[in-house]
């Protein structure tokens, strides 16, 4: 995986105001995403509530094992965001399986 492929898809979707930050924003449901990603630093609870929110609306979760969320994007207290262009979330997703 390249750290600069995946810090310039997640800058496109800033950009493009296609992007979700935060715990609360995410279950506002004012977009829906296709991809999920959050930190593995997020304590257990936040995430067993992301998993089952995710499973309902069939949302992709990916938590970043080795990765900072936060160094990435630029936003140092942001620990989960959620991608809501298609082809973006592909791009993420391909990039976090290489």
């Amino acid at each position: 995986m390249n750290k600069n492929n995946l810090s310039a898809y997640l800058g496109f979707a800033i950009n493009s105001g296609k992007i979700i930050f935060g715990y609360d924003n995410l279950f506002k449901l004012k977009k829906i995403p296709y991809i999920v990603l959050a930190c593995s630093t997020l304590n257990n609870k936040m995430l067993q509530k992301i998993d089952k929110f995710c499973n309902y609306h069939e949302i992709k979760l990916l938590v970043l094992e080795n990765l900072i969320l936060g160094d990435i994007i630029k936003r140092s207290n942001c620990k989960l965001i959620g991608v809501c262009d298609k082809n973006l979330s592909n791009a993420i997703v391909n990039e976090l399986n290489k």
